[in-house]
C-alpha cells in the first residue's frame, strides 16, 4: 500500500502535537504509558472521543468512556484495542483526561484523510524511539519491511504468515489481495498493530 507521505511542514505539527502529548502524560506520572497517545489518536479516528466532548459532564474517571463505546458500530477490534491499552489510562486524573479529549478532538481533519496512515506509523515511530533498545521487540523499519517483501516477491493474490507479527508492517504492506495472518503474544503490541492495520 503506498502511503502519502507528510509533508514538512505538517511532519513538524505534528512532532510538536505528539511531543506535547507525551509531555502532559509523563508530567502526569505516566511514564509507562506512551501507547496511550496511539490510543487517544485511534478513538479519535474511530469517532469515539467525539461523543465524550458532546456529553455534559467532564470527564472524571475512565470509566465514563463506557457509554461512548455503547454507542459504537458494534465494532468488536475498536473495544479490543481500547481494553489491551486501557489498562494505563488509570493514571491519568480527570482534568488530564479532559484536556487530552479536547487535544485530540481539536486536530485538523486532514489528518484524517490520506495522511493518517503516515500519522500512524510517525506516532509509532517516535514511541520505538522513545524506548530505545527496549523496542527491538515489537519495531521493524518500514523500509526494511518493504525490501523483504520485494525479495519474497508475494503475489497480489497470496498468503502471509508471521508469526511474531509485532507492530504488523508486513500486513500494512501488502499488496492486491493478499491475505494476512500474523500473531502476536503481547496484547499491546497487538493493539498498536492493529491500529496500524486498521489506518492502512
Amino acid at each position: 500500500t503506498q502511503v502519502q507521505a507528510l509533508p514538512p511542514e505538517i511532519l513538524r505539527e505534528v512532532d510538536h502535537f505528539f511531543h506535547l502529548v507525551f509531555d502532559k502524560i509523563f508530567r502526569a506520572g505516566g511514564e509507562r504509558a506512551d501507547t496511550l497517545a496511539a490510543l487517544f489518536l485511534f478513538l479519535k479516528k474511530e469517532g469515539v472521543l467525539k461523543k465524550l466532548e458532546d456529553g455534559r459532564q467532564p470527564l472524571t474517571h475512565i470509566m465514563q468512556l463506557s457509554p461512548a463505546f455503547n454507542e459504537a458500530k458494534g465494532d468488536d477490534q475498536v473495544h479490543e484495542v481500547f481494553h489491551a491499552l486501557a489498562d494505563k489510562l488509570d493514571m491519568l486524573g480527570g482534568p488530564l483526561l479532559n484536556g487530552l479529549v479536547h487535544l485530540f478532538n481539536n486536530l485538523p481533519e486532514t489528518f484524517f484523510g490520506e495522511y493518517y496512515p503516515a500519522l500512524v506509523n510517525r506516532l509509532l515511530t517516535i514511541i520505538a524511539r522513545g524506548r530505545g533498545k527496549f523496542s527491538a521487540g515489537f519495531d521493524q523499519p518500514l523500509e526494511l519491511t518493504e525490501l523483504m517483501l520485494a525479495i519474497a516477491e508475494v503475489p497480489k493474490a497470496g498468503s502471509v504468515y508471521n508469526p511474531y507479527a509485532g507492530l504488523a508492517s508486513i500486513g500494512a504492506l501488502l499488496q492486491g489481495d493478499a491475505q494476512y495472518y500474523g500473531q502476536e503474544t503481547n496484547s499491546e503490541t497487538w493493539a498498536l498493530g492493529m491500529i496500524r492495520l486498521r489506518a492502512y
